[in-house]
């Protein structure tokens, strides 16, 4: 359940984030892979600029507003480690999370 609230999460801010761009070419990557010890998932997309470091949740009546925190509350549950960074107009999620 915590890896779908991630993946789930993750895409709908991704997607939001490219639906409010105009006249860019947008794109998402998601990348999910693994080795012996670790599940590795990226999420990366076009963004208008953000402060990666201070990501706020939504205040506005009928948006949904907790995806951020959902996203670190799963990550915690799983004892993973989130990190979310933005540069040249990319916002990029980075998760690594224990395999078993």
């Amino acid at each position: 359940m915590e890896l779908c609230r991630i993946l789930g999460n993750g895409l709908d801010n991704a997607i939001e984030a490219c639906e409010r761009l105009e006249n860019v070419k947008k794109h998402i990557l998601l990348s999910i892979s693994e080795d012996k010890d670790n599940l590795y998932i990226s999420i990366s997309n076009t963004s208008d600029r953000v402060n990666a470091e201070n990501l706020s949740t939504k205040k506005k009546t009928g948006m949904h507003g907790i995806g951020v925190n959902s996203i670190k509350s799963s990550v915690e549950r799983l004892k993973g480690v989130v990190k979310f960074s933005y540069k040249d107009s990319i916002f990029k999620l980075n998760i690594v999370v224990p395999n078993g």
